[in-house]
């Protein structure tokens, strides 16, 4: 309710006029409801913009440009030309799906804990997201852990604490856009950016499981009654590894599994037959009785 007055009134600002006759600038607006908001600090009443609302009052313009949709396709193309680091900042970002504040919490530690002998989806662990402060649970998927294998093996005198990835925002863009120019991808104009990777993982999540499922696996808020164990996470994840997969052995031997599953069910439903025809046989004779 009062965010809404709050941007109004900075748009109302400018649109006074100074003793010049001018309008009043972005550094008075600015300092106007800088003040405003302080008086609600003072008594307490919190302030809960939207981005919408955010964007508008740090007077930043709408993006002019679009997201690049990424592909399996373009993936493979874009781990196949990289060197190991950015085999696995392509791999893990698709694998993770979080934003790049905590994409670089990973240590070396992180994967030195986990047994990654096991069938993927490996379960990482749960992240505390930097900008939402709610809990993610990410997972390794059966691309990323043998690049993450490799990546162990060659820095094994890396200590546990030490980040793997020591860049900003803006240097792994740049390190995607080298990468899609390597391997001759057109953006068509488009923004390779890392955000692109969380956006194609949610998308094909939320295809398999539902809003607060997927939502929790990237790290996004839910209620607090919605958040489910990460075995319940892992066995949603593993649904969709058909639509991620880059391995299209992987993807085909994944849907030969669930496909024999349904014929065992199948051939079960078949040997129960009889008992069910004799129950019915049964079932009719005790109804003959009672009208009798």
């Amino acid at each position: 309710m009062w965010e809404k007055n709050v941007v109004n009134f900075k748009v109302w600002i400018k649109t006074q006029k100074t003793k010049n006759g001018d309008n009043y600038g972005d550094n008075t607006a600015d300092a106007a409801t800088m003040a405003l908001c302080s008086f609600f600090d003072y008594y307490r009443v919190a302030l809960n913009f939207s981005q919408t609302e955010t964007r508008k009052l740090n007077n930043r313009n709408k993006r002019k440009t679009s997201d690049y949709q990424l592909t399996n396709d373009v993936m493979k193309k874009l781990i196949a030309v990289g060197d190991l680091r950015e085999k696995y900042i392509v791999a893990a970002a698709k694998s993770f799906g979080l934003r790049v504040s905590d994409f670089v919490k990973f240590t070396w530690g992180t994967f030195r804990s986990l047994d990654l002998t096991q069938e993927p989806p490996i379960f990482v662990g749960e992240v505390i997201t930097e900008k939402e402060g709610v809990v993610a649970f990410p997972f390794l998927d059966a691309d990323a852990v043998p690049i993450v294998k490799m990546l162990l093996d060659c820095n094994r005198d890396k200590p546990d604490n030490e980040p793997i990835i020591k860049v900003n925002e803006r240097e792994l863009t740049v390190i995607l856009q080298s990468l899609a120019a390597k391997a001759n991808i057109p953006l068509g104009g488009r923004h390779l950016r890392f955000h692109c990777f969380r956006k194609y993982l949610s998308d094909r999540l939320s295809t398999c499981m539902s809003e607060s499922k997927w939502k929790q696996i990237v790290g996004k808020a839910i209620s607090e009654s919605a958040y489910v164990t990460a075995f319940e996470l892992r066995e949603c994840y593993q649904k969709v590894t058909p639509l991620t997969s880059l391995n299209t052995e992987q993807s085909d031997s994944y849907l030969q599994r669930k496909v024999t599953l349904l014929e065992e069910k199948v051939k079960r439903l078949e040997l129960s037959k009889p008992v069910l025809e004799a129950l019915l046989r049964k079932i009719d004779e005790l109804e003959t009785k009672l009208k009798n």
